[in-house]
């Protein structure tokens, strides 16, 4: 897998000839071993997000800022988290935004995008949510408020991570459980008990 991409970042009719020259099983086993290391990847959630939104009924809007997904007039944010097996991390239900603000909530809050909010286990989807933004609002408006007491910012500051879990959206009366994985119930050490308990019912 490495020497193709090498090739493929470097020069790619050499990787086009390589591939070509490959046995059907050796195709097979680079591409089920490259879509395994992305899919895990703990830097890029591209895959992640795709495959969540998808089997949640979004398109994928291919925009660098904004929404992740739409369908109609209704747009999408994805937020999926992976963990690995033999670690001490669990599911418990959350996402993330990065640098947000005040301006940002508003926005947001306006909008009322859904949240597309799934958990991963070594790659291996567990299960999605799909909930209105607004069900998290109270949450993420709590963190900026504690961040910033004055409600107001210098330019270049941010909070860093606005974090949800389960905790604060499980009451939420448009909440929709899209999908629950079959593996579940072989790895309960990895969820928190709350989060089990209602993917189970």
């Amino acid at each position: 897998m490495d020497r193709l991409l090498d090739a493929y970042f470097t020069n790619q009719s050499h990787f086009e000839r390589l591939v070509h020259e490959m046995s059907h099983d050796e195709v097979g086993t680079a591409f089920v071993g490259l879509l395994r290391q992305y899919a895990n990847d703990r830097n890029s959630s591209t895959l992640r997000e795709r495959v969540s939104l998808i089997r949640a009924g979004y398109e994928i809007v291919d925009a660098k800022l904004g929404y992740d997904g739409k369908r109609g007039d209704v747009m999408a944010e994805a937020k999926p988290v992976n963990v690995r097996t033999g670690s001490k991390d669990k599911l418990n239900g959350n996402g993330n935004f990065s640098d947000y603000t005040f301006t940002r909530l508003e926005k947001d809050m306006a909008e009322n995008p859904q949240m597309v909010v799934s958990g991963f286990i070594d790659g291996e989807l567990m299960y999605i949510f799909d909930f209105p933004f607004n069900c998290i609002a109270p949450e993420l408006k709590r963190q900026l408020e504690h961040r910033f007491p004055s409600g107001t910012r210098l330019a270049g500051e941010y909070l860093r991570s606005a974090g949800f879990s389960f905790t604060h959206y499980r009451r939420c009366t448009g909440l929709k459980r899209v999908y629950v994985g079959p593996k579940i119930a072989q790895l309960p050490q990895y969820f928190t008990r709350d989060l089990y308990a209602f993917l189970q019912t």
